[in-house]
């Protein structure tokens, strides 16, 4: 069953690409993008791969991160904790890319109103995509805090698997209200252009100060 999970995820993201792709050309909204009548002797393929890396360095560090979080866990050697782990993460992840979902989705707008000069606009959805994140994001902490015990039942009939995960439930949930909204002040900083500084506080964050204070305190 293992194997038809990920064979499915992997077949759903190859042909979704492709028809987005069609869809794209079909549709005809930018040709000159998917146009394969590329001038490649000007393209400056290496300069623009540099920018784009650099651009996208605050989110795969930060994805780097939650696998170097996995990797210690795994290190442990032991499989009710590894169990747990994984369980918790599927559960938070299924929640946050809502939470996510509404950052993008607010800012987009914000983005398109700021594009027409329509700056009142663009403030009003910046504002209520952090406010609505903060709301949805309390509730759900507040579900996974007092009511853990359900979720962990939900994954493993195994008690001692059932306590670690009601326990790391806990401890994620008081900080995951911090994490929708800092996602969210991040989408706004990248839209404009900031994303160093969502570079920089992220790796201050997660390596000077998380990761040595989890190996200090655990």
């Amino acid at each position: 069953m293992t194997e038809v999970a990920a064979l499915s995820q992997g077949i759903t993201s190859i042909v979704g690409g492709i028809f987005l792709l069609i869809y794209a050309k079909l549709r005809n909204y930018c040709p000159e993008s998917l146009s394969l009548n590329i001038d490649w002797k000007n393209l400056k393929f290496w300069e623009f791969t540099v920018e784009v890396l650099i651009s996208g360095s605050s989110l795969y560090i930060e994805t780097i991160a939650l696998e170097i979080s996995a990797i210690i866990i795994s290190l442990l050697n032991d499989d009710a904790t590894i169990a747990a782990h994984t369980a918790v993460l599927n559960c938070l992840y299924v929640f946050v890319e809502f939470f996510y979902g509404i950052g993008l989705v607010s800012n987009s707008i914000a983005g398109q109103a700021a594009g027409e000069n329509n700056h009142k606009k663009a403030k009003c959805y910046t504002i209520v995509g952090i406010i609505d994140t903060l709301i949805f994001s309390i509730i759900y902490c507040s579900f996974l805090y007092w009511g853990g015990h359900h979720v962990a039942g939900l994954y493993s009939s195994n008690k001692e698997i059932q306590e670690l995960i009601v326990a790391m439930l806990g401890i994620f949930a008081m900080g995951n209200v911090a994490d929708s909204t800092a996602n969210n002040s991040a989408i706004i900083l990248r839209a404009v252009g900031a994303e160093k500084y969502v570079l920089y506080s992220f790796m201050f964050a997660y390596y000077v100060i998380g990761l040595p204070g989890g190996y200090v305190t655990s």
